[in-house]
């Protein structure tokens, strides 16, 4: 199934896989919105008739409506969305997290009004006609309305009532009669010292209101100008901490992963930890997310490469100390301290905190805010399980077009265009490692004299490919080895044997016996290392490589396992495979026994 979001706080969008979709004419818009605000209830047909044409239907209203439901079931199929006839009328039935509306209030409910408030595009259901979207709309303007009015409250609160003047004076001039707004800027003008133009702006909302209702300003208004009047107002201390901005630059060509991103750029879940082996791309996809959402968050950004895999992995004290220091506070000392304080600030903000390359789940707890109002996006080649609210997202290898998308950003579209059979066979080579693919469109890049078939011969010899996967001191072979020598010894003699057996699936059976382990201790190993990115596991007890990490794996055999050690493993996988009974096992074994038979 698809990723679905419908955006509605601003012109109407629909996105099937991240790729935004076509939701027909006005009118047919027009029914699918009321169906999507109606969130599930059903709609009667002559709500539907009343709310698209008003007083001027077709006379086949019924008719129409019953074609635009056929055609969003075409449109939508495959989504998780369906537009459902019941009881006389229409209703959608959506998957969680599919609205922005429903994203909006989730962010209102946990106190993050600006990440909610970013949502916000424009004039809600802007281009979507009938007076049932008017009424929406208004309610919709109002709702926004009020929440903004809490944002403002926030920020008065904290002293920054200077960074909300021009704000609330363009707010005023859309609607100049709430009553609500004028008090807070009266309230902001005040903080920054300046009262007569804050008893101006009584003034003025005085005679528009007596000029336009003919009444006085109502007695909340009235009590912020007698405060203001008698200096009796208390002017909260300007908020001294500094906005940290940690971010990097995010990267200009990133390819592939629309579906990631569409499911995730229009929503700012409280965590998100994107797992995946080494070169996969993660710290791209998390650069390019948080991006998507540093306007969400008022109070800064802050990041950390935790430098989960090298010898020496941040100390969460000392990335504390880090953070702290960014956000002005002074840093106490010891770990528990630091973390009480860190949670302390970001209590009452809303900041994006990027955690790259985390090493495991002590590392990262830590790290974590404890309120709701901040968002934590997390990366790491470790499978981080009990991270307790977390959104796991993994990222596997691109798909063969994608990988030939890539190749052509770095080396240029037209050189890889005029061979498209050689820059095939290179992204095939690479196995959709995003990695792989820079550093192989990097060689050519560097070598404009080179064709793209030259390279391609190159990688055709598995024996020296990881070689030929090199550009200056880079190499995706450093990548792989960052995370092999993590690997306890058991864990890492299971990552070299398993790699003797040919390619493709191997049931834990049959690693159990190439291993010379009980089941039980196989299945264990086995999984550690799916845990740590160095095995993929398609399907309970089947375990396979990607292809460029089997060659690392049998590279590091070769160097640390005997001959005699690496012989014994295929006698015993040979062996497990000719007992095996059954004609289904000889079938599933067959195409190892074939491999194994060669190598003998």
């Amino acid at each position: 199934m698809h990723a679905v979001r419908f955006d509605l706080l601003g012109p109407v969008r629909g996105y099937v896989g991240g790729v935004e979709t076509p939701l027909g004419a006005r009118q047919q818009l027009a029914f699918l919105t009321t169906l999507l605000v109606a969130g599930g209830r059903t709609v009667p047909v002559d709500q539907l008739v009343d709310g698209i044409w008003s007083e001027d239907p077709p006379a086949r209203a019924i008719g129409v409506i019953r074609t635009y439901a056929s055609r969003l079931r075409g449109q939508l199929a495959g989504s998780g969305v369906d537009i459902i006839h019941r009881a006389g009328g229409y209703a959608a039935t959506v998957p969680a997290g599919a609205l922005d509306l429903d994203e909006f209030e989730e962010h209102v409910a946990a106190g993050r009004l600006s990440a909610a408030l970013a949502l916000h595009r424009g004039e809600p259901l802007a281009g979507v006609p009938g007076p049932l979207a008017e009424r929406h709309r208004a309610r919709l303007l109002e709702r926004i309305g009020q929440v903004v009015e809490a944002r403002i409250d926030a920020d008065l609160a904290a002293g920054r009532g200077a960074d909300v003047i021009v704000e609330l004076t363009a707010l005023i001039a859309e609607q100049p009669l709430r009553e609500r707004w004028r008090g807070q800027l009266m309230t902001a003008l005040y903080q920054s010292g300046r009262q007569s133009d804050a008893l101006a702006v009584y003034a003025d909302a005085r005679r528009i209101l007596t000029e336009e209702l003919g009444c006085e300003p109502g007695p909340e208004l009235r009590e912020v100008h007698r405060q203001i009047l008698t200096e009796e107002m208390v002017v909260a201390p300007r908020g001294a901490a500094p906005r940290p901005a940690q971010l990097p630059a995010a990267p200009t060509d990133l390819t592939g992963r629309d579906a990631v991103i569409g499911a995730l750029a229009g929503r700012t879940p409280p965590i998100v930890a994107l797992t995946g082996p080494g070169g996969v791309g993660k710290t791209a996809v998390a650069l390019t997310l948080a991006h998507h959402w540093r306007n969400r968050y008022p109070d800064g950004q802050l990041h950390v490469d935790l430098r989960g895999v090298d010898a020496d992995p941040r100390d969460p004290a000392d990335v504390l100390a880090d953070f702290l220091r960014a956000l002005g506070a002074e840093v106490p000392d010891g770990l528990p301290g630091r973390a009480a304080l860190y949670r302390s600030m970001l209590a009452d903000r809303e900041l994006l905190v990027v955690l790259d390359n985390a090493r495991d789940l002590a590392q990262v707890t830590p790290l974590l805010p404890g309120a709701a109002g901040s968002s934590v996006l997390i990366t790491s080649r470790t499978a981080l399980d009990g991270l307790a609210g977390a959104e796991a997202v993994e990222l596997t290898a691109l798909s063969r077009s994608s990988s030939v998308d890539l190749l052509a950003r770095i080396v240029g579209p037209g050189r890889i265009a005029a061979e498209p059979d050689a820059a095939d066979a290179v992204a095939a080579a690479c196995g959709g490692l995003p990695l792989a693919l820079r550093v192989a469109g990097a060689r050519l890049a560097k070598r404009p004299g080179w064709s793209v078939a030259a390279l391609s011969e190159r990688l055709a010899d598995e024996s020296g490919r990881l070689d030929q996967l090199r550009a200056g001191d880079f190499t995706v072979e450093a990548a792989f080895a960052l995370s092999y020598r993590q690997l306890d010894q058991e864990s890492a003699r299971a990552f070299r044997l398993l790699a003797v057996a040919p390619a493709g699936l191997v049931s834990l059976a049959a690693a159990a016996a190439l291993l010379d382990r009980p089941a039980r201790a196989a299945d264990e190993l086995l999984e550690s290392l799916v845990d740590c990115g160095l095995l993929r596991t398609p399907a309970a007890g089947q375990y396979d490589y990607h292809d460029l990490l089997r060659l690392y794996a049998r590279k590091c055999g070769k160097y640390e396992d005997s001959p005699a050690e690496r012989a014994a493993a295929l006698d015993r996988l040979l062996a497990h495979y000719l007992d095996e009974p059954g004609a289904e096992a000889a079938h599933r074994g067959g195409p190892h026994r074939a491999g194994l038979l060669i190598k003998r």
